[in-house]
């Protein structure tokens, strides 16, 4: 019983298994993966994600305006009522000003880089249908999710983790 064993890895053993002629990959570029996903539909569950657009361009000192971020609770994409008078104000100006925004989903540390990306990415939806709600039309938003990789405090402590469960508000320049 031993020696049919034996013989029946010989064969692995001298020959192998692998192809005779392997096929090496001889391209040596490096594509550097995009950390940044759109989401362009409203309302569309989709499995996919569109990567963002390069030739945008944020706006930031050029804008006065400053928006006030969204923040949320732990493990939590529900807007809480205290943060809907930041809403009330972001949706104002952009009711005035017909401006593309791009809202951008956050979460702190805690968790795993997919679930993180997945979440802000719920935070960022939850913001948008919100604004919807106020008027602001939803072609002129895109949302985002960095999930844990753009914290504004990087200490590990309860106030530093709630700083970074939030949705930041940046104007894109109209095409």
């Amino acid at each position: 019983m031993k020696n049919l064993g034996i013989l029946l890895i010989l064969p692995f053993i001298f020959f192998g298994c692998g192809q005779k002629n392997p096929q090496i990959d001889t391209d040596l570029s490096v594509k550097a993966p995009s950390l940044l996903f759109v989401d362009k539909y409203e309302e569309e569950d989709r499995s996919g994600v569109d990567i963002i657009d390069d030739t945008r361009v944020y706006l930031s000192s050029n804008i006065k305006q400053s928006f006030c971020k969204v923040y949320f609770a732990f493990d939590s994409f529900k807007i809480d009522p205290s943060m809907q008078s930041c809403i009330d104000q972001n949706a104002d100006y952009l009711l005035k000003n017909s401006q593309d925004l791009l809202l951008q989903g956050n979460c702190d540390e805690v968790g795993s880089e997919k679930y993180n990306y997945t979440l802000g990415l719920k935070r960022a939806k939850s913001v948008k249908k919100a604004l919807i709600l106020r008027g602001v039309n939803s072609k002129n938003i895109d949302i985002v999710s960095f999930g844990k990789n753009n914290p504004t405090c990087k200490q590990s402590t309860i106030t530093c983790k709630a700083k970074n469960r939030r949705v930041n508000f940046v104007l894109l320049q109209n095409n």
